[in-house]
């Protein structure tokens, strides 16, 4: 390895991978959601992550090594020295990271961003005609999540339609933006909302000049009336679009100020990789406990995602994972290439896009957003100039043993992980006895072992079978990757069957912490008592029922009241 200054030794692009982005792009996003291809995208981007890798390493003399390989190289240590905290998404992430490298390594010209923004179009049009709904669901089965992605790519189009001269252009773009702008309105994501109001006003003052010059032509005293009257439209529209749906906002000020805390308590590295799901149930808890009235207990649920990347990743990195993704970002949008400014200026704006959305979503933790981000910003590190150290011949063919090896051991195991995840769906759905599925699910158990969803199917099954220890130690595997009321009330009917009183009563009390506005779990812990003659207690937890503030009333809440009203009038009497 030697010190270099920067060359032009890129790999040039050709039709291969500029026709495998646009595959990956185009489809992935059909696919992500439907569980009957769960292990299909996954081949899906692996396959095209092997033929990039491959494809680059096997025509290229050298390889130049940027500041941003040695994130690549700490992201894969970091996620390989974690595989307690791997779940089926694991092995995807890592496919993105090999396509992150090798798109970075590539040359891409102004096409690839003409190939980026009409796919967002087909997208926008698949979303509108074949996934019709209120809010708007679109293609990703989630609005928010469809406008996230659109907004993403927003900013390119925008950029275009500024720059652009020709006047049938301007019309495609503007036709393109409209288009993409009602989509996003009709998924009422307010981030994404948020994402592209702010882009629009500040690449517009960026690269026009009409509004520098009506306000060089105005005197002082005209233009700061102007520019306040602007800034307290911003401020009511941002006001309105907050309050659009409140109890969202609120509920969103509670995650925040759980995160906040759960940052306090370990600020250097965090908890981990992937825990923020397994952890921050126990702090909510934790805090309703403290906060029995607080006011947001009919907001609280089983949550996933902070809504807010920093915050997250506070939690499970610790100030250190902040620091990286400062400097991340830093050397991103300091990318400067005066040969190809148009493109590199597009996707800084894109990189706006994503950390605006950022501080109210959660982009980095659904893999289509995740796909568009890292080919975005993959494209624009190629443009980088600041080379650390560049690796020879020798050393390439060294890489490519190892990532063939790699490749080998990770075709071996997808197919086995495919297979298995067939079976389980079949016998999942199969009408037979729960002893058959419990044999099953025990023979596929080692391929589908990062599966949650599975963990838990067998551990309900193992309940049926009354085989409750065996259900609670794989609740807990479960546990590792995700928390929720409903895992702490099947581990209570589990002590219960077992005739451990005090585990089962702490287990539904649990589970009613995490999310207060639940009846069941009340439900469950009333149910106990009665079992146990514990008549008081019984009667006690009966009169919550009957005062519980509903959420959502629904037959088996009124159910639920009617029997608690019940045992207060047989029992108090």
């Amino acid at each position: 390895m030697e010190s270099i200054s920067y060359n032009s030794n890129k790999w040039n692009t050709n039709l291969l991978p500029n026709t495998l982005l646009a595959g990956l792009l185009l489809f992935f996003p059909l696919i992500s959601n439907n569980t009957n291809y769960c292990y299909i995208k996954e081949i899906f981007v692996f396959s095209i992550s092997a033929v990039f890798i491959l494809y680059y390493l096997f025509f290229k003399n050298k390889i130049l090594i940027y500041v941003y390989d040695i994130y690549i190289i700490i992201g894969i240590i970091y996620i390989l020295s974690n595989t307690n905290n791997w779940d089926n998404d694991t092995y995807t992430t890592i496919h993105y990271i090999i396509i992150f490298f090798s798109v970075s390594k590539a040359k891409w010209d102004i096409n690839i961003l003409f190939t980026i923004i009409s796919i967002s179009t087909i997208h926008t049009i698949i979303s509108i005609i074949n996934n019709w709904s209120s809010p708007l669901m679109g293609i990703m089965n989630n609005s928010g999540i469809t406008g996230i992605y659109l907004a993403i790519t927003y900013p390119i189009g925008l950029f275009f339609l500024l720059k652009t001269q020709r006047i049938v252009y301007k019309i495609i773009y503007g036709s393109i933006l409209t288009l993409i702008t009602i989509c996003i309105l009709l998924t009422d994501s307010r981030s994404a909302i948020l994402s592209i109001t702010i882009c629009t006003i500040y690449i517009y003052i960026k690269n026009s000049n009409s509004i520098m010059n009506h306000i060089r032509k105005n005197s002082t005293k005209k233009s700061s009336i102007y520019i306040l009257l602007f800034i307290s439209l911003c401020i009511v529209s941002l006001y309105n679009l907050i309050n659009h749906r409140k109890e969202s906002v609120d509920g969103r000020i509670l995650i925040y100020k759980i995160t906040t805390k759960m940052i306090s308590d370990k600020p250097i590295f965090g908890f981990g990789y992937n825990t923020f799901y397994s952890v921050y149930p126990d702090y909510q808890a934790s805090y309703f406990n403290k906060h029995p009235n607080s006011k947001y207990k009919l907001l609280a649920d089983n949550t996933k995602y902070g809504f807010n990347e920093i915050l997250q990743i506070g939690v499970e990195n610790g100030i250190t994972g902040i620091i990286l993704i400062f400097i991340f970002t830093i050397c991103l949008l300091t990318i400067n290439n005066n040969e190809d400014k148009f493109i590199v200026s597009s996707l800084k704006y894109s990189i706006l896009s994503i950390l605006i959305i950022s501080l109210s979503s959660y982009p980095l933790r659904r893999n289509e957003t995740l796909l568009i981000i890292i080919i975005l910003v993959g494209i624009l590190v190629s443009f980088e100039k600041r080379i650390l150290f560049t690796f020879n011949r020798t050393e390439s063919k060294l890489l490519i043993m190892s990532l063939i090896f790699f490749y080998f051991n990770i075709t071996d195991s997808t197919i086995s992980r495919k297979q298995a995840y067939t079976i389980w769906l079949k016998t999942k759905k199969a009408p037979i006895p729960d002893k058959e599925k419990m044999a099953i699910y025990g023979s596929i158990e080692n391929e589908l072992k990062y599966f949650p969803l599975f963990l838990y199917n067998y551990a309900v099954i193992l309940s049926n079978c009354q085989k409750n220890n065996e259900s609670n130690i794989y609740l807990d595997k479960v546990l590792m990757h995700m928390n929720t009321s409903y895992i702490w009330i099947l581990k209570g009917n589990n002590y219960k069957n077992r005739n451990n009183f005090q585990e089962a009563l702490k287990c539904y009390t649990h589970a009613s912490e995490i999310v207060p506005n639940r009846i069941f779990p009340l439900y469950k812990t009333m149910l106990l008592y009665k079992e146990y003659n514990r008549y008081n207690q019984m009667i006690d937890t009966a009169e919550l029922i009957n005062k519980f503030n509903i959420k959502i009333p629904s037959y088996t809440t009124l159910k639920i009241k009617k029997e608690a009203n019940e045992i207060i009038s047989i029992y108090n009497n």
